[in-house]
Parts: structure tokens; C-alpha cells; sequence
């Protein structure tokens, strides 16, 4: 054998050694051409079934997320409810004076007097409201206070609290599903 034999460098022959052919970008042609020569690669049917299955799963997540995110938003309200009235309830056993809890403007704010002079918006939408009953709770220095029923309604979102009297601190109420 006279002729010279390409010597292999990590699966390449070297440069200079190598048919024109197999050279560079012609090398990536090549590997193009022999999957569409084989067979190899996605059909049409095959690739409309995967865009097929993503839809679906779309159509199925997209609808859950929303809803997980108001059921968050609702939360992240109920929290700033009850955050409300244990500070009224904090304020009270600070300051040594009973504070007196209601709620006002139509069910969008709280209202705090005695001890504590304040009214705080609690950011509600017109569909949500606060109700309170008896219309007032009155927290006193000793950290107790009176009986009350407090409901949070929004959208499909509805939560119930008791005061408890003995700790003042609101103890959630089992709501039945509407």
C-alpha cells in the first residue's frame, strides 16, 4: 500500500488528511442528509400529537393556577383580618385601656377607639366585606375580651373567626361548603 492513511484525532481525521468531502461545516450536512436518507427524526403525526398532549396539559393547568392564586390572595386577607385584631388585642394589654373593635364602610375597614384611636382599610374589593356580630368587640387590658363572631366573605372565599373571651385572640370557625 503506497498511499497515505488519515490519521483518526477524537473521532476526526486530521485536516489535512481528511477527503475534501468530510471537512468543516460539509461534515454537519452530511449527518443531515443521512437522517432524512434513514428515517430518522419526528413524522408529522408524531410531532402534532406531542403539540397535542403540551395543549392539553395546558388546558388543564392554566385554569388550577388561577384559582390557586385567588385561594392565596384570600388567604394573605384572612391573615391581614386576623394580624388586625390581635394588634387591637396587643394594644389593649399595652396601654392598659380597653380598645373597642368594629367595623365600618360597609364592611371594607376596621375601626379601633378607646385607648387606641385608628381606622385601617383592609383593601377589599366590592365583592368582599367583613361582618362582625354583635357589632363590636372590646378588648380589655388583661388581655380578655368579649364574644364575637367575625365572617369574611369574597367570591366563592367565606371564613369565620370567633373572639375568645378568655384570650381574645380570634379561634377559626368551621365553615360548611355553599
Amino acid at each position: 500500500m503506497t498511499g497515505k492513511v488519515p490519521v483518526q484525532l477524537r473521532g476526526r481525521c486530521a485536516q489535512e488528511d481528511c477527503p475534501p468531502r468530510t471537512r468543516g461545516a460539509d461534515r454537519a450536512d452530511d449527518k443531515a442528509d443521512a437522517v432524512l436518507r434513514n428515517g430518522y427524526g419526528f413524522s408529522l403525526v408524531e410531532v402534532m400529537v406531542v403539540l397535542f398532549l403540551v395543549a392539553l396539559i395546558a388546558a388543564v393547568t392554566v385554569p388550577a393556577t388561577g384559582r390557586f392564586f385567588d385561594s392565596l390572595a384570600g388567604r394573605r386577607k384572612e391573615g391581614a383580618i386576623l394580624a388586625n385584631f390581635r394588634y387591637a388585642r396587643l394594644m389593649a394589654i399595652e396601654s392598659g385601656r380597653q380598645i373597642t373593635a368594629t367595623v365600618g364602610d360597609e364592611g371594607r375597614e376596621l375601626r379601633f377607639e378607646g385607648g387606641l384611636q385608628e381606622t385601617r382599610d383592609l383593601g377589599f374589593t366590592d365583592e368582599e366585606i367583613l361582618s362582625m356580630e354583635p357589632g363590636a368587640v372590646v378588648f380589655y387590658p388583661e388581655g380578655m375580651a368579649t364574644v364575637a363572631t367575625v365572617t369574611f366573605s369574597g367570591g366563592r372565599r367565606t371564613a369565620s373567626w370567633w373572639i375568645e373571651p378568655l384570650t381574645g385572640l380570634p379561634v377559626a370557625v368551621p365553615v360548611e361548603p355553599r
